[in-house]
């Protein structure tokens, strides 16, 4: 059986959408019933990179995302190890000290680099880059003036990252685009504006450039 012209140009058009919709490098039945569970931490600045991160993997690669409220850091360790999260954020301070048992010094390149492998080398677990900021969240105010470099990253399961192969490529997107200035302004629109996380994180990622399809209607 013969296709026309047009048929032809309209089936690969089709084709070449649903493939860069499922994140462009990813096979074209990558998007079909896949899930991820992202953890977040019960506090505003973790639930607005929770929503950063499920509205920019649901648009750009189709996947379905479920967020998930999680109450401290040991909790979410153990959540992404038992597979019943694949991705969530932490801080380069916390995972070394809380985590590893390490002794958090005030060099942030070097703390990055010990857990990202640490993370690695004992638990399969891999850190992706930094956003760009020192936490903002108050309970944490006490280690920052103890000189923890308490950056934000998100961590994700390495047989999660097989299974999306543009996955943190996708997410590297966000490295270095919030600094302190931008964090405190997101909080601030929720907590004092009373906006909704979903809808401050969608409008960031419209003005960034890397989510296209967003509206407050959606939140």
């Amino acid at each position: 059986m013969f296709f026309g012209g047009k048929k032809i140009t309209a089936l690969l058009t089709a084709l070449f959408m649903f493939w860069l919709t499922c994140g462009y490098a990813l096979p074209v039945n990558a998007c079909v019933g896949r899930k991820i569970t992202i953890g977040y931490k019960a506090f505003t600045e973790q639930a607005i990179l929770a929503e950063l991160l499920g509205i920019l993997i649901e648009e750009r690669t189709g996947t379905k995302v479920t967020l998930k409220e999680i109450e401290d850091t040991m909790e979410a360790h153990k959540a992404i190890e038992e597979n019943e999260i694949q991705l969530y954020i932490e801080y380069t301070g916390v995972g070394l000290k809380e985590i590893l048992g390490g002794k958090v010094e005030k060099n942030p390149d070097k703390v990055y680099e010990q857990v990202k492998e640490a993370y690695k080398k004992n638990f399969d677990l891999i850190w992706l880059k930094t956003f760009g900021f020192n936490t903002q969240n108050a309970s944490y105010k006490e280690e920052m003036t103890e000189g923890y470099p308490l950056f934000a990253a998100p961590i994700v399961r390495h047989d999660t990252l097989k299974k999306f192969p543009a996955l943190a490529r996708l997410i590297n997107k966000l490295n270095g685009k919030i600094d302190n200035g931008i964090m405190n302004g997101l909080i601030s629109k929720v907590e004092k504006d009373g906006k909704p996380a979903k809808e401050v994180a969608g409008d960031f990622l419209n003005k960034l450039g890397v989510a296209f399809s967003f509206t407050p209607g959606n939140a």
